[in-house]
């Protein structure tokens, strides 16, 4: 099983908006505004049994921008169909 890694980058100049209709929707405020928002991560996937892989991945968000600012990493198994 071999190993395989990426990244990549994303900006976002958009903001979010509520198609449903959701009724708790607050429209206003830094959780909803993502304008000039930019995303870079990279990955790790290594195979572990046949369509089975171990996947970590670590993000990270421009700061200052809301609550959700700073690095995430996230690892956990995978299974391919």
């Amino acid at each position: 099983m071999c190993l395989q890694g990426g990244g990549g980058a994303f900006w976002n100049n958009r903001r979010i908006l509520n198609p449903d209709g959701v009724p708790d929707f607050i429209p206003d405020g830094p959780d909803h505004d993502r304008k000039g928002m930019w995303t870079v991560g990279a990955g790790l996937r290594q195979g572990v049994l046949h369509r089975i892989s171990w996947v970590s991945e670590i993000k990270y968000h421009n700061p200052g921008r809301d609550g959700n600012s700073g690095a995430r990493l996230s690892t956990g198994l995978v299974v391919g169909f």
